[in-house]
């Protein structure tokens, strides 16, 4: 029997999971980190990456209260390893946003025959680029995606970044891309384990 399970289109997205996380109201407040976080926005990547526990979502949803750029959110699963679905939730949280966009791209995706990586990020870029202003997105539990043709799109966003796509990667681990690239373009922010720990000043205002 042959498997047509990735040649269907992406249906039944869970619009939850494009829902920023709730943030409470009596956090610490972190000003040195939204600080980093402020420098990211001068820059087309920053990237979070700590072990479970160090409060990476909580820092960056609060941050994007401070912020007056649009912002979208995608939480990933395990389950989102197949390039299609990632696509799909891609597509659908920035067109929460710019109803219009990516129109070609998500035509592209919805065919039989899903087109190589390379193909779909030119079409991906090409219109993200056609969007006027600047937005953030995020990218929340990262690590959980290994499927290599993700990583494959997701490095031609690195080698080519649109114009006006702020993308925030929040991970436990380094992912398969090439952030030496990006250190060495000065094109990456990165917040790790050492910034995220509370200093004294932060733990005196508890």
């Amino acid at each position: 029997m042959v498997d047509t399970s990735q040649n269907q289109p992406v249906q039944n997205l869970l619009q939850t999971k494009l829902y920023k996380p709730i943030i409470r109201k009596d956090l610490i407040a972190r000003p040195r980190l939204f600080a980093m976080l402020d420098l990211g926005l001068e820059r087309p990547f920053t990237m979070i990456s700590a072990p479970a526990g160090y409060g990476k979502t909580t820092l960056v949803g609060s941050w994007l209260k401070s912020q007056s750029f649009p912002s979208l959110w995608i939480s990933l699963d395990s389950n989102d390893n197949d390039l299609r679905l990632f696509l799909g939730y891609f597509i659908k949280a920035v067109q929460l946003q710019y109803p219009a966009s990516l129109r070609r791209t998500q035509m592209m995706i919805g065919g039989p025959n899903l087109p190589a990586p390379e193909i779909i990020g030119d079409s991906l870029i090409d219109e993200l680029n056609e969007i006027d202003g600047e937005f953030i997105l995020v990218l929340d539990d990262l690590h959980l995606l290994h499927d290599p043709k993700i990583y494959d799109l997701l490095s031609l966003l690195v080698r080519f970044p649109p114009q006006g796509l702020h993308l925030v990667l929040i991970t436990r681990r380094d992912p398969p891309l090439p952030l030496g690239k990006l250190r060495a373009g000065g094109l990456l922010i990165e917040i790790r384990g050492q910034e995220l720990r509370f200093s004294k000043g932060e733990t005196e205002t508890f």
